[in-house]
C-alpha cells in the first residue's frame, strides 16, 4: 500500500508540474503579447514626440518672429518720439529768437526750419512705412496660422471619415469609451488614494490611466494609453453621446441589423447613458440612447414613408437575462420558461417574448419604463440601485414594399422584361392608430399581384384580437399608358424586410470584497460576472479567427450571437469611472474595449430580400 500511495502521489505531482509549466508557457505567450503592444504604443509615442518637436520648433520660431517685430515696432516708436521731441525744442527755440533780428536772419532760420521740417517728415515717412510693413508681416503670420489651423481641422475630419470606411470595410466593433464626472460615492475610506481623477480624455479618441508607482527613487506617475473611435469626457452630454449613434439608426432602415451595448463596472453610468435620468415620457436634455433613438427612429420612418410610399410597423420587447435565465419585463407575473432557441437563419432568439406594437417614441418609452420598475435591482456598498440582470431592448422594424417592372408587347416583338432601374411602389392609405395596444404584432406578409382587398385598420377590433394577422399592403398603383402597338403588363414583386435594433444594458461588472454582497446577491454577482466572461471569451474566440466560437456558454452570448458574430452593426459603449478607488475595474473595461475593437467580422449585411 505505501508504493501505491507513493505512486498516486509521484503522479499527482507530475501533473501538478505539467498545469504549473501551461501556466508558465501561458504567462510566456501573455507577456510576448504585453512585449508586443509595449513596442507598439512605443512605436505610437515616438510618432507623437516628433510631431510634438515639429509643432514646438515651428510655435518657437513664429514666437521668436513676432518677439522680434515688437521688439522693432517698439524701436520705431522710441526713435518717432525722439524726433517729436526734437522739433518741439526746435520749434520753442525759434520762438525764442527776438524779433528785432534782421530779415536775413530770419530768412536763414527758415530755411534751416524749412530743411529739419522736410528732413524729420521724410524720417517719419520712412518710420511709418516700416510700421505699416511690420503690421502687414504680422497679419500675414496670422492669417498663415489661422490656414495651418484650418488645414488641421480638415484633415482631422477627413482621418477620421477614412477611418470610419476602414471600420465599415473590416467589420469592426465599433467602440466608444465615456468617463462620468467624480461623484461623491467615489471617495475612498483609505487616506493613500486621493480624491481626484486618474483617468482623463486626452482627445476625442485617446484616453489615459494615470496612476503612481513606487520606485527605488521615490513615487512617479505612469500613463497608460487606449486608443477608441471615439472619446466622450465629463463634460460632453447626452446629445453628443447620441449624435455618434444616428448614422446606425439610419443604418437600420437601409436593411441592417444595429446592437448598442453599454458595458462597465457597477456605478459607472451604462444605465444613464442608455436611458438617461428622466423619469416621464417626454424628452429632455438628460434622455439617454434609448428614447432618443425611439424619437429619431420616427422621424426616419416618417421620411421614408413620404419618399418610398411605403409603411412599417415597430414592435418592442423587453427582456433581461437574470442569473442565466430570460425573463419577460412586459408582464407582471412572469411563470413561463423562456427558452432561447435556433432559428432557421442560424441565430438564437426567444419567440415567447411579449411583443407589443408601438406607434410613438412615447410609446416605446413608455414600455421600457415600465420594464425597467420590474428589473432585478439591489443596493450594495458600490450603487445604491445595482442592477442585477443584462437589459435588452428589441425593436423591429418590418415592412413589405410592393415594386413592379412592366413588360412591353406588340404585334412585331415578343413580350420581354422592362429593366428594374426604378420599382414602382405600392402605397398603403391606411392611417396608422395612434394609442398604444396591448397585443403584440407580427410578421409583415406580403399582399399577391392581382389582389386588392379592403384592408382593416389597425383600430379595428378584428384586426387586434389576433396579432399574428398578416398586415397587408393593397393600394392600386395608377396604370402605365397603353396603346394598340405597345401594351404594358405590370409584373409585381415585393421587397421584404425584418431587421432588428437591440438596445443592451449590460449589468455592471463588479469586484465582491468591494461590493459587500452575500447570499442571493452573491450568486447574481457570480452570474453577471460569469456571463460577462463568456463574453470575453467569445470576442477574444473572434479576435483570433478560431472556427469554434463559444456562444453557448451563456444564454448572454446566445441572444447577442447575430449582433457579435457580424450579421449586424455593433457599437459598444464603454463606461467607466475617473476615481482611483475603481481604477482596477476601470483598466479591465478599457482592456476589454480594446479587444473587442480588434475584431474583424468584414462587412455587415442587409436583410432586404
Amino acid at each position: 500500500p505505501s508504493l501505491n500511495n507513493m505512486a498516486v502521489l509521484g503522479n499527482a505531482s507530475q501533473i501538478a508540474l505539467l498545469k504549473k509549466d501551461e501556466e508558465i508557457a501561458s504567462l510566456r505567450i501573455e507577456n510576448a503579447m504585453l512585449h508586443l503592444k509595449l513596442a507598439q504604443m512605443e512605436n505610437r509615442e515616438k510618432q507623437l514626440c516628433r510631431q510634438n518637436a515639429f509643432f514646438r520648433r515651428f510655435s518657437q520660431e513664429l514666437q521668436q518672429l513676432v518677439q522680434s517685430l515688437m521688439e522693432a515696432l517698439k524701436r520705431c516708436q522710441s526713435e518717432l518720439r525722439t524726433l517729436k521731441e526734437e522739433m518741439g525744442e526746435m520749434a520753442d527755440h525759434l520762438m525764442a529768437i527776438p524779433t528785432k533780428l534782421s530779415g536775413d536772419i530770419e530768412q536763414k532760420m527758415k530755411a534751416v526750419f524749412a530743411q529739419s521740417s522736410i528732413k524729420v517728415r521724410g524720417v517719419l515717412t520712412n518710420k511709418e512705412r516700416q510700421i505699416i510693413a511690420l503690421e502687414t508681416t504680422i497679419a500675414t503670420k496670422n492669417n498663415e496660422n489661422q490656414i495651418l489651423k484650418q488645414k488641421y481641422e480638415v484633415e482631422k475630419t477627413r482621418r477620421k471619415a477614412l477611418h470610419n470606411t476602414l471600420v465599415e470595410f473590416r467589420g469592426n466593433i465599433r467602440v466608444h469609451c465615456r468617463i462620468r464626472p467624480l461623484l461623491s460615492i467615489d471617495k475612498s475610506t483609505k487616506e493613500s488614494q486621493t480624491f481626484e481623477n486618474v483617468i482623463f480624455a486626452d482627445d476625442e479618441e485617446t484616453v489615459s490611466v494615470v496612476q503612481m508607482r513606487q520606485t527605488l527613487s521615490g513615487a512617479h506617475p505612469h500613463t497608460k494609453l487606449f486608443e477608441f473611435d471615439r472619446v466622450f469626457s465629463h463634460s460632453d452630454g447626452q446629445q453628443c453621446v447620441f449624435r455618434e449613434v444616428q448614422p446606425l439608426l439610419t443604418s437600420l432602415l437601409d436593411g441592417y441589423n444595429v446592437c448598442i451595448m453599454a458595458y462597465g463596472q457597477t456605478g459607472s453610468g451604462k444605465t444613464h447613458t442608455m436611458l438617461g435620468g428622466s423619469g416621464g415620457t417626454n424628452l429632455d436634455q438628460q434622455d439617454g440612447i434609448i428614447p432618443l433613438a425611439a424619437d429619431h427612429i420616427f422621424k426616419l420612418v416618417d421620411e421614408k414613408e413620404k419618399e418610398l410610399d411605403a409603411k412599417y410597423e415597430l414592435e418592442v420587447t423587453v427582456g433581461e437575462v437574470y442569473m442565466e435565465r430570460v425573463r419577460d419585463l412586459l408582464i407582471s407575473e412572469d411563470d413561463v420558461r423562456h427558452n432561447v432557441a435556433l432559428t432557421t437563419e442560424g441565430d438564437y432568439d426567444v419567440l415567447t417574448l411579449t411583443s407589443r406594437p408601438v406607434y410613438s417614441p412615447e410609446d416605446i418609452v413608455h414600455l421600457v419604463r415600465c420594464g425597467m420598475r420590474r428589473r432585478a435591482e439591489i443596493a450594495t456598498d458600490i450603487h445604491e440601485h445595482s442592477s442585477r440582470s443584462h437589459l435588452i431592448v428589441t425593436l423591429t422594424l418590418s415592412g413589405s414594399l410592393q415594386c413592379y417592372s412592366s413588360v412591353a408587347s406588340s404585334a412585331n416583338s415578343t413580350p420581354h422584361p422592362s429593366p428594374p432601374g426604378s420599382p414602382r411602389i405600392l402605397r398603403d392609405t391606411t392611417p396608422l392608430a395612434s394609442p398604444l395596444k396591448s397585443s403584440s404584432a407580427g410578421p409583415i406578409t406580403s399582399t399577391p399581384a392581382k389582389q386588392y382587398s379592403k384592408i382593416p385598420r389597425l383600430s379595428d377590433s378584428s384586426f387586434l384580437s389576433n396579432s399574428r394577422k398578416p398586415y397587408t399592403h393593397a393600394s392600386v398603383p395608377n396604370p402605365p399608358p397603353s396603346s394598340a402597338a405597345h401594351q404594358v403588363k405590370p409584373e409585381t414583386y415585393s421587397r421584404s424586410f425584418r431587421v432588428k435594433l437591440q438596445l443592451v444594458d449590460l449589468a455592471g461588472s463588479e469586484c465582491v470584497g468591494m461590493s459587500g454582497v452575500t447570499g442571493k446577491a452573491l450568486r447574481e454577482t457570480q452570474c453577471i460576472n460569469k456571463s460577462l466572461s463568456a463574453l470575453s471569451d467569445v470576442l477574444a474566440a473572434l479576435a483570433q479567427h478560431k472556427s469554434h466560437v463559444p456562444y453557448r456558454n451563456s444564454t448572454l452570448t446566445q441572444l447577442l450571437k447575430s449582433s457579435i458574430g457580424g450579421q449586424a452593426k455593433l457599437m459598444m459603449m464603454l463606461c467607466v469611472s475617473p476615481s482611483p478607488k475603481y481604477v482596477s475595474e476601470s483598466q479591465r473595461c478599457l482592456q476589454f474595449g480594446s479587444r473587442a475593437r480588434q475584431i474583424q467580422r468584414g462587412p455587415s449585411k442587409s436583410r432586404l430580400k
